[in-house]
């Protein structure tokens, strides 16, 4: 799923749950959820690097998660541990993308195991079935966000 998503499940989460001892944890766990839901995600920067187009969509997108969230709690007290519980939730998609990068580099296999989980879970969409897919869950956060 896009970066967006699960950026604002992660914040919805820790605004319901705000012990952070109980949020970040199911902050975290959103991701996984999430991404068992048949969904489209564009794909990520894969090494070498040189699909300039798909590291430009994955920026943007954590632009566009990152400013929805800034605008929609931007009077919010708590406004940093949303933050916090939306970076919790795409740090999987953050470690896969260091996890890849330093084994092309390294010429290494770290973490095979996280990497094929990761993989498995994934329930891919089409563009237009996935991106509905994609649209509902931005939508219902955003309805979710705004109460």
């Amino acid at each position: 799923m896009l970066s967006t998503p699960h950026m604002l499940v992660g914040a919805i989460v820790v605004k319901t749950f705000s012990n952070p001892v109980i949020g970040l944890p199911l902050a975290l766990l959103s991701h996984f959820i999430l991404d068992i839901i048949p969904h489209w995600d564009g794909g990520a920067p894969q090494p070498p690097y040189r699909e300039k187009s798909t590291i430009l969509k994955t920026g943007l997108d954590l632009l566009l998660g990152a400013l929805v969230i800034y605008f929609l709690t931007r009077h919010n007290q708590n406004q940093a541990y949303l933050f916090l519980g939306a970076t919790v939730a795409i740090f999987p998609d953050l470690a896969q993308g260091l996890i890849v990068s330093l084994n092309y580099f390294l010429k290494k296999n770290y973490l095979s195991g996280y990497l094929d989980f990761h993989a498995r879970i994934q329930r891919r969409l089409t563009f237009i079935p996935g991106l509905l897919v994609t649209g509902s869950v931005i939508i219902i956060s955003l309805f979710l966000m705004s109460r």
